[in-house]
């Protein structure tokens, strides 16, 4: 069983780097429902180290932990402290791993104060600006291409559905892709369906044609939707949530 082998990575990570993994979820295709059964796992996770690495004098430069396992598992962590001053941020990569359905391990009672805060530091300009860069990048590879690139249109849809649903709903978007398509306009939905299909092995043909026209019509509406988005996010300290993990992990008091 693949969750087996992920678990015993995780663990192995723990015990050669003197770590407590207290959340790790998966990333990527599994995550937003587009995987077929090659897809890769991509794991990623928040960890907390003993409280004498924070305290220590020494330059702190080690504050991920990468580990691509094997062609089929890749594993990336974030310390939380770094994890929770980018969620202070609104980061959108650390909101999506929060959002993930697929959980491999948690301490809830530390991930539930952090989901507790997200309400207030979301903020709808930063991961706009986020998922349209995202997005525009995303269709500069795709037309590279010679051949159309299923895998690359999904990879502009994705950011740019994204941005629809923070312009429509105010809301962190679903990852899973297949909720993305109710802010998906109806003369397009079947196209995207389409690449859908065809991601996942089914004999169908999208109209490219008519996709590259939506994806540029959207950049164009995007653009001017970007000049007006406020936002309502709190500046919030989130040091008695670190301070209260360091607690709670390592059994002392601060």
């Amino acid at each position: 069983m693949m969750k087996e082998c992920i678990l015993k990575q995780l663990q192995t990570i723990e015990e050669e780097y003197s770590v407590k993994i207290i959340f790790a979820c998966e990333a990527g295709s599994r995550s937003t429902g587009l995987a077929t059964p090659t897809s890769d796992y991509d794991v990623r996770f928040l960890y907390i180290r003993p409280i004498q690495w924070y305290l220590s004098i020494d330059k702190k430069k080690d504050d991920v932990i990468s580990l691509p396992v094997n062609n089929q598992l890749d594993l990336v962590g974030w310390d939380l402290q770094k994890a929770l001053f980018l969620l202070t941020k609104s980061n959108p990569t650390l909101l999506e791993w929060l959002q993930s359905s697929i959980i491999y391990l948690e301490n809830e009672t530390i991930t539930n104060k952090i989901k507790e805060v997200v309400p207030y530091i979301f903020s709808v300009r930063t991961c706009f600006f986020h998922y349209l860069h995202m997005a525009k990048g995303n269709y500069k590879a795709a037309l590279k291409d010679d051949e159309p690139s299923v895998k690359l249109y999904l990879n502009v849809l994705r950011p740019l559905l994204y941005c629809r649903w923070l312009e429509r709903k105010q809301t962190i978007p679903s990852v899973e892709f297949e909720h993305l398509l109710d802010v998906c306009e109806q003369g397009i939905k079947s196209e995207v369906a389409a690449l859908l299909h065809l991601k996942k092995g089914r004999l169908v043909t999208p109209n490219f044609a008519m996709l590259n026209t939506y994806i540029e019509k959207e950049f164009i509406h995007l653009e001017h939707v970007i000049k007006e988005v406020e936002d309502q996010k709190e500046d919030l300290n989130v040091n008695d949530i670190f301070l209260y993990s360091l607690e709670h992990i390592w059994q002392i008091k601060l």
